[in-house]
């Protein structure tokens, strides 16, 4: 149980560090105050920043179920797809 709430939360982290970090850094390298309207390519920073968050969160959530929940990695599947993949 400890071990599926660690990943859930690590899992969050790393899609929101994604997410906004390349943002946050692109405002203060350029000195735009961060409740102030960014460039107009800024919302890509969220999207290509949310689909490689998304990876790097199923990345981390199946590792930490895997090495400290004892799950196999068919019940992993089964958690992301639904029992009738497997």
């Amino acid at each position: 149980m400890i071990a599926r709430i660690a990943a859930l939360f690590v899992a969050m982290f790393l899609l929101f560090l994604f997410m906004f970090g390349p943002l946050i850094w692109l405002r203060i390298q350029n000195g735009i105050p961060l409740d102030a309207k960014g460039p107009d390519g800024e919302i890509w920073f969220l999207v290509l920043g949310g689909g490689i968050g998304a990876g790097a969160a199923r990345l981390a959530h199946d590792i930490i179920l895997r090495k400290f929940g004892r799950f196999s990695e068919m019940e992993i599947d089964r958690n992301w797809s639904g029992p009738e993949k497997n």
